[in-house]
């Protein structure tokens, strides 16, 4: 399993991101899986970071994570922590008003991110 700082593992950012926003009653759709897609995307999209940072197979390209290059886990942990505050931030905002297209956006997110994911992964496992 991936861990984090000092131990803390992903998959308590992942709760933290799923209990963050209550359901309301008055959500004519549903956010909770999407949201869950996105967690998993993302943890696959971070997993793959870590290890292909860590194992120097390619650099982070993310201009406000580049300088924690040589902290992989840092890095890691601050990236995941901003996924958190900003899906919060999207549900909050956006998915109160406009569910739809909060749906919509966590699924294009979610998209992005397996592209993202795969694409490490494919790189890590193309070197030598």
């Amino acid at each position: 399993m991936l861990r984090l700082i000092h131990g803390v593992p992903l998959s308590l950012l992942i709760a933290a991101l799923l209990h963050a926003s209550p359901a309301q009653a008055e959500e004519k759709l549903s956010l909770k899986i999407p949201t869950i897609a996105f967690a998993a995307a993302a943890t696959a999209d971070w997993a793959s970071t870590y290890y292909g940072v860590s194992t120097h197979a390619f650099e982070e390209s993310t201009p406000g994570l580049r300088h924690l290059q040589h902290h992989p886990a840092w890095m890691v942990a601050a990236g995941a922590a901003e996924d958190v505050a900003l899906t919060v931030l999207w549900r909050r905002t956006v998915g109160r008003r406009h569910p739809k297209l909060a749906v919509a956006g966590l699924w294009a997110a979610t998209g992005f991110r397996v592209y993202l994911a795969s694409k490490g992964i494919a790189i890590s496992s193309s070197r030598p």
